[in-house]
């Protein structure tokens, strides 16, 4: 399982699977803004691993490694 996950509605391919923080980095510099790019981060739950979205606001921050 990718530890991020991008989703774009209506691109060729909707959902994409990033394995690094430098992926997401790309997602995001490719959606330059237009706001339709979402992101998903996994976390591990009770019952099972589950993706939770990761605010616009924090991606500066979370995935400025």
């Amino acid at each position: 399982m990718d530890p991020y996950i991008s989703h774009v509605p209506r691109r060729r391919v909707e959902w994409k699977g990033h394995a690094t923080k430098k992926g997401v980095r790309q997602a995001i510099a490719w959606d330059r803004g237009r706001g339709r790019l979402s992101i998903f981060e996994l976390n591990h739950a009770p019952g099972g691993p589950i993706y939770t979205i990761v605010p616009s606001e924090e991606w500066t921050s979370a995935f400025a490694d």
